[in-house]
């Protein structure tokens, strides 16, 4: 596990230097530029991560440039004390009329990074050639365009573990007996930036994947197939989408015990989009599963295939509140990787500033709700014999700021909502859910529509009724009601 960490935080520290390093000349002053700002940008986003210039090689049609990454973090992560060191080599090719690798491009410059496995120890370098069959791990470059735009490609080459890498993987020693394997088909992306990173448009590709492995004499395997992650971002701010979508497409998961359990995905799509819209700050979130599979050999009653769509939609927020929630983020985030490159005896003072941050997180969360802030959730589960809904819509309408709140009956009165479930009897037909149900029925909680059940629970103005008839909340919460609220404290 050591050894995971330490792979995939040298293959994004090379990714990220790389994706850093542009410019329109091709000067050694302004790569040394480059260092310093990269040197800002690592104190913030990645404490554990100092980059220093090794060389710059000034020529007429490419230069040559080499810097020095080095990773100090905990030894319980990496297995070893020092730092590790990485070497990044650049290669340069000058604009206008570049001749670079891919055949002829017009431009200001073409920079090509790569990792120099050479600078790894002696074990790394195993691993790495062991794992990526002797090929270039990753490799990144970027395209300087005349007008500044940065176009980028990204490839990490093709992964292949078996027994023997991942005893190396968990310092077992020995292999075990056990036959896992572990592979991925590559990943390759395309991207295209303004100058000044802000815009983030491009497709990341990722190949097929697979791990199989034989435990307690049962044969395992999960795999997933081509995917595909599409972006289309307008603006990041500090990393985080603000405005534009993200999405991302899998055609088919799977998860299989030989003479078991078997388990198919189908149609795996996750999408967020958010921006300004009317005036405040909205977004969204789907989750949806086209075709659900579940086969189990061993059970006498079958399970029939299902569709899925998760679904969260926000709005009224105010934008410059969703900008201070990110910066609040960043400092959680900035103080935990903090505790990634401090030893034991370090991590007392660490955890007072982490804490602190978490406390301004929550209190920047609070910020931001105010009247006119809405959530509408939705779940619905659909199969051959019927469909079943739930959906969540909640506002809050309290003149007061969400943190101005004293007591829960504060809260309650500053809220609107409802909740609403629909179930078709045919669902659940032959089921104990179809017995069970009656009870609720009989108390009013759930009624009777003829071929579905529905559920229908509203809040507003401090007053709860299900299915239109009043439930005095308040009344029965009593005392419970003038409580304080427990961010009083914040």
């Amino acid at each position: 596990m050591k050894k995971i960490v330490t792979v995939v935080i040298v293959i994004i520290s090379i990714l990220w230097v790389g994706t850093t390093w542009f410019s329109a000349n091709r000067t050694e002053a302004i790569f040394n530029e480059m260092i310093a700002e990269t040197k800002q940008k690592a104190a913030e986003s990645f404490p554990f991560m100092e980059i220093e210039r090794l060389s710059f090689e000034q020529g007429f049609l490419k230069s040559k440039a080499r810097t020095r990454i080095l990773l100090s973090l905990h030894p319980v992560l990496v297995g070893q004390d020092e730092p590790i060191e990485v070497i990044v080599d650049h290669t340069i090719y000058n604009g206008p009329v570049m001749m670079t690798p891919k055949g002829l491009m017009i431009g200001a410059s073409y920079i090509d990074t790569t990792l120099d496995k050479k600078s790894l120890s002696p074990d790394l370098q195993d691993f790495f050639n062991h794992v990526f069959k002797r090929k270039q791990p990753v490799s990144h470059t970027t395209k300087v365009g005349m007008d500044g735009r940065l176009e980028f490609e990204v490839e990490v080459a093709p992964i292949e573990m078996d027994k023997k890498a991942l005893a190396a993987l968990f310092h077992t020693g020995t292999p075990s007996d056990e036959n896992v394997k572990i592979t991925l088909a590559g990943i390759s992306g395309h991207f295209i930036s303004d100058s000044m990173g802000t815009k983030l448009k491009g497709t990341c590709n990722v190949g097929p994947a697979e791990i199989e492995g034989v435990k307690e004499g049962k044969e395992l395997q999960i795999s997933m197939a081509a995917s595909v992650v599409k972006m289309d971002i307008d603006k990041l701010y500090r990393n985080a989408l603000l405005d534009g979508s993200v999405e991302i497409e899998v055609p088919e998961i799977a998860f299989s015990e030989k003479g078991n359990a078997k388990i198919n995905m189908l149609g795996l799509g996750i999408k967020t989009k958010s921006g300004q819209r009317e005036g405040v700050y909205a977004g969204m979130v789907a989750f949806d599963i086209e075709k659900l599979k579940v086969e189990n050999p061993i059970s006498t009653r079958e399970i029939p295939e299902s569709k899925i769509h998760l679904g969260l939609d926000f709005t009224g927020l105010d934008r410059q509140d969703v900008m201070n929630l990110v910066d609040s983020s960043q400092k959680i985030r900035t103080e935990r990787l903090k505790i990634l490159g401090f030893s034991d005896a370090d991590s007392e003072h660490l955890t007072e500033p982490l804490i602190a941050s978490m406390e301004d997180y929550y209190r920047t969360l609070g910020e931001t709700v105010k009247q006119g802030v809405s959530i509408d959730t939705r779940f619905k589960l659909s199969t051959e014999k019927g469909h079943t809904l739930f959906n969540l819509d909640l506002e809050y309408i309290g003149a007061r700021k969400l943190l101005d709140l004293e007591t829960i009956r504060d809260l309650i009165s500053a809220l609107k909502g409802q909740v609403m479930i629909i179930m078709d009897k045919s669902l659940i037909a032959g089921t104990e859910l179809e017995q069970a149900i009656g009870i609720p029925t009989a108390m009013g909680f759930a009624i009777d529509k003829g071929t579905t059940y529905e559920s229908v629970a509203t809040l507003g103005n401090g007053e709860l009724k299900i299915n239109d008839q009043p439930m005095p909340i308040l009344d029965m919460m009593g005392e419970m009601a003038d409580q304080p609220l427990p961010w009083k404290g914040l």
